[in-house]
């Protein structure tokens, strides 16, 4: 007997939330803060259901295997871009976390394969794993409004679940790492980044308008914006894909035909 967990579907009841996030804040400070804050908690990323639209680049389901009438998730599935973000203050930066966002199913369920996949789980409604800074957190969690195929994840099943956490969690250290390197932070700021922030710093949102500070926010969004796409770009269509398979996911099974699937 192992952990309970459900069969998802890229459906509008099984909807995808952050328990806990942190994410870099940038509002015109209130003097004496400098710049703007990184790694702040206390965001909220979502809701997002299963089958968010803006996010079907990074779907994975297996479409003519259906789950309580819709195509079923299969592991590696992500709810996508776009997801809303909420933080106190909003700030500029919510925006490109919404933009590049993610939320994605990590555990393989091995006894139920659809499409030629593991079907993909949370581990009972825990450990979806979200974006965050300075790494990804699995701290998303699934509100299951409705689940008729219900299974359980092996120990093998758990074990290879964090394991692919553990993986992203390393690429984004590793990234953190390279964006320092000379070259790579030309390539990701082309502009003096820490000149630039202190001026930011020292702005009110007043004079931000009055004295064209929104050109400047506008470039630190722009800056942020393409880091996250680059990394997003490595990590969800290069990396991603050596351990749980493309997005987009196809099943050979007939059309029409439902998940297998076993009860704890």
């Amino acid at each position: 007997m192992g952990v309970p967990s459900f069969i998802l579907n890229e459906g509008w009841l099984q909807i995808g939330i952050s328990a806990f996030t942190m994410h870099d804040q940038a509002v015109p400070p209130v003097p004496p803060l400098p710049t703007p804050l990184p790694n702040v908690p206390g965001l909220i990323e979502g809701p997002a259901f299963m089958g968010w639209p803006p996010g079907m680049l990074s779907h994975k389901t297996a479409h003519t295997v259906l789950s309580d009438g819709n195509p079923t998730v299969q592991q590696g599935h992500d709810i996508g871009y776009l997801i809303p973000h909420f933080a106190i203050p909003m700030n500029a930066l919510c925006a490109v976390h919404t933009a590049v966002s993610k939320h994605k199913v990590v555990f393989p369920v091995s006894t139920v394969k659809v499409g030629g996949n593991p079907a993909g789980t949370y581990m009972f409604v825990f450990l979806g794993e979200i974006c965050a800074n300075p790494v990804s957190l699995p701290t998303g969690v699934v509100l299951v409004l409705k689940c008729t195929v219900i299974t359980s994840l092996s120990l093998a099943d758990i074990v290879k679940g964090v394991l692919i956490i553990a993986i992203d969690i390393g690429f984004d250290l590793l990234w953190n790492k390279l964006k320092q390197i000379k070259v790579f932070e030309k390539f990701l700021k082309p502009f003096n980044s820490k000149k630039f922030l202190e001026v930011l710093g020292g702005l009110t949102l007043g004079e931000m308008i009055s004295f064209g500070g929104g050109r400047l926010v506008g470039r630190f969004i722009l800056n942020e914006l393409g880091n996250k796409v680059i990394q997003n770009i490595v990590k969800s269509w290069i990396l991603s894909p050596l351990v749980t398979g493309l997005p987009f996911g196809k099943s050979s099974i007939g059309r029409g035909n439902w998940a297998s699937h076993k009860f704890f």
